[in-house]
């Protein structure tokens, strides 16, 4: 109930406050999702002494940016750890000492081994590789040999400080890894090995040897992994390139060594495919690319590569559809590229426009959310609401969940609403203002809808007022 009552939009100031001061431990959860939060409200919750208060403004995304990150010098840890959770925020490079905070926080109760620690670093660097220039300049040495596990991974600057790195033990570690890395490996070294460990062989530098005997060998599964090698001459690429596999032709159109021709040739591969797989490749011109017909089913298995700056506005006026669904994934893209791709003739570059660009017009978000109810669509601003209510008897819950934003759904439509078989539009149905207040205070009694109902704005002051009152 509490919780409801701090989303409510039209709880009076003196009670908003009033309910931070009482029930802020309690209100947390409905804190963090009141939108927007008010200067009075936010000032309260920064001071709170209680940590889940202040954690609910570092989720809370109508708070500036500037503030939500501050909380990152907060004493709790908590708090701090819910700033860096937030994917919305732009955390800086300092900040992600947190990250490993909350971590040693885990293994100095054993509820991380230090392999599983390691293990959960790892992932974080795959989200956000600056972490291993925090790693490499942690004042912990422990941290710091972390650090020289990556190896190869790391940048030259992050290999030269821990190359230089104080203690002995960190050299070591580094110029081992590194020497490890670089090491060609044999062909007594794949022999026998399987899976993730055959992987790991034919990923790294080979020995001429070895490497003739892969593509020799004609094993489309090697060859296959053979693809993601970095560490290939120019003759192997090639030999890849022209293997008669189409795996390993699809996989292989993915490499950045790609020279102009080898994507040239691949782009009229018989296979489509790998004709697909190279049609993204920054090698060919959008002549060629136009000359090409990608399946645009085997493009959603193509993953984004990192755009270059200002790489997503090129993207955006491609004649490769799988380039501007890439360039509408970008909630930066310019205003022009935006309206250009909100009338792409393709479905796909439409609907994922309106599920990350916040300047979609109302009229896309609506089709994007019909397209595929449940989409995130429906949060993006300007999302449209006037005659919703038509869609109450539609046989999807989700789309039934659109008559309930209707600014003017009436009472009756309502009350059928909050019968629905589905929590969602019951509970969207509770909130609604159009209620009648009669129901909205019988409502408040139902163990499943009172929150709900104690979130409708349409609820008296004085009810307001009693349920403050009566959490005490």
């Amino acid at each position: 109930m509490l919780n409801g009552l701090a989303r409510n939009p039209a709880l009076p100031r003196k009670l908003l406050l009033a309910l931070i001061h009482l029930h802020g431990e309690a209100a947390a959860d409905g804190l963090s999702r009141r939108r927007p939060l008010e200067e009075a409200a936010l000032a309260a919750m920064l001071a709170h002494s209680d940590h889940r208060v202040r954690a609910a403004v570092a989720a809370n995304t109508s708070v500036g940016t500037e503030v939500r990150l501050g909380l990152l010098r907060d004493p709790h840890r908590i708090v701090r750890n819910r700033v860096v959770q937030q994917r919305d925020l732009p955390i800086p490079e300092s900040g992600l000492v947190v990250t490993l905070e909350r971590l040693d926080w885990f293994r100095q109760r054993d509820l991380l081994t230090p392999q599983e620690e390691l293990g959960e670093i790892q992932e974080e660097v795959w989200r956000d590789r600056r972490l291993l220039r925090v790693l490499a300049r942690h004042p912990e040495e422990r941290y710091r040999l972390m650090a020289c596990t990556f190896g190869e991974q790391l940048e030259e600057a992050e290999r030269d400080v821990l190359l230089g790195d104080p203690s002995a033990e960190v050299r070591a570690a580094i110029a081992e890894r590194l020497a490890e890395d670089a090491r060609p490996r044999t062909p007594a070294e794949l022999d026998g090995e399987r899976g993730w460990g055959r992987t790991a062989v034919l990923v790294r530098p080979l020995t001429a040897e070895l490497l003739d005997r892969v593509l020799s060998s004609g094993d489309a599964e090697d060859l296959y992994r053979l693809t993601h090698n970095r560490h290939l001459p120019p003759a192997a690429v090639e030999a890849l390139v022209n293997s008669p596999d189409p795996e390993v032709r699809r996989s292989a159109a993915g490499r950045a060594d790609l020279t102009a021709a080898q994507a040239a040739r691949l782009a009229a591969d018989p296979d489509q495919s790998v004709r697909t797989a190279v049609s993204v490749h920054p090698a060919l011109t959008e002549r060629q690319r136009a000359a090409m017909v990608p399946a645009l089913d085997d493009g959603l298995s193509l993953q984004p590569r990192r755009p270059a700056p200002g790489e997503t506005s090129v993207w955006a006026r491609s004649v490769n559809p799988i380039l501007r669904r890439w360039a509408a994934r970008d909630p930066d893209l310019g205003s022009a590229d935006a309206e250009r791709l909100a009338v792409d003739p393709d479905d796909r570059v439409r609907a994922t426009l309106a599920e990350h660009h916040p300047a979609a017009p109302p009229e896309l978000l609506l089709w994007a959310y019909l397209s595929k109810p449940g989409s995130r669509s429906r949060h993006r601003p300007g999302f449209p609401t006037e005659g919703l209510a038509r869609h109450a008897g539609d046989e999807n819950a989700q789309v039934r969940l659109l008559a309930t934003l209707d600014p003017e759904a009436g009472p009756a439509l309502l009350e059928t609403l909050l019968t629905d078989s589905h929590a969602d539009v019951r509970a969207s149905a509770a909130a609604h203002p159009r209620l009648p207040v009669k129901r909205i205070l019988a409502l408040l009694d139902d163990p499943d809808l009172g929150g709900h109902a104690a979130a409708n704005p349409a609820l008296p002051v004085t009810e307001m007022e009693s349920l403050i009152n009566f959490g005490c």
